[in-house]
């Protein structure tokens, strides 16, 4: 996008700095100054190291016996945001492959840096051979949903006549349809319970 990580970063800082000081702002510990320059530009370290000599309009008040009365805000106080930053190379490694097949249950127990461990989650085996695109099962299974239709057609019409087949399968079609809600929210979790058996064997793993 022609930003490079130094901009970035910098972006980072800027934000924190100006977000923290419209959160001051708003809670009336500064005054607004739109005439900043050199030392007397805002900035989330200087503050917090009481090197910010700026329109500090209030302190907090200071429960301290031994104090002045009143103290500049803390990060412990909850108001001021932590800082903006790019992630690390780890993160962006875990954002990116998101761990998949490398974690049981999505927990992560391994004490890892990075995510990939060279371990490929196979896909369900029961169903799809390994290292081939289909197994005698499946073709079995694709043979069944393709025949039986038209053996069903014909059935009921050598049976009932085309008028009344076709009827009949109107009717089953319709009911299906009807109870699509049902049968998908079954099918999302069944596979959801498998996922880690059915499903992440089509992603790669590093």
């Amino acid at each position: 996008m022609g930003v490079s990580w130094v901009q970035a970063s910098e972006y980072c800082n800027w934000r924190t700095d100006r977000v923290n000081e419209k959160i001051l702002i708003d809670k009336g510990i500064l005054e607004f100054d739109p005439d900043q320059a050199g030392d007397n530009v805002f900035t989330t370290d200087a503050y917090l190291a009481g090197q910010y000599e700026g329109y500090v309009k209030e302190d907090l008040e200071d429960l301290n016996p031994n104090s002045q009365g009143t103290r500049k805000v803390q990060p412990e106080d909850g108001i001021l945001l932590p800082r903006f930053r790019l992630p690390t190379e780890a993160e962006w490694e875990y954002a990116a492959l998101a761990l998949v097949g490398n974690t049981v249950d999505e927990r992560i127990v391994e004490r890892r840096i990075y995510p990939w461990n060279r371990q490929t989650l196979p896909l369900n085996e029961k169903i799809t051979g390994r290292n081939q695109m289909e197994n005698k099962l499946q073709i079995f299974i694709e043979l069944i949903v393709f025949f039986v239709p038209i053996i069903l057609v014909s059935l009921l019409s050598a049976l009932f006549g085309d008028v009344t087949a076709y009827t009949i399968l109107t009717i089953i079609g319709l009911a299906f349809t009807l109870a699509m809600p049902i049968w998908m929210k079954a099918i999302y979790r069944r596979m959801m319970n498998h996922r880690y058996a059915n499903l992440e064997g089509f992603h790669s793993s590093r």
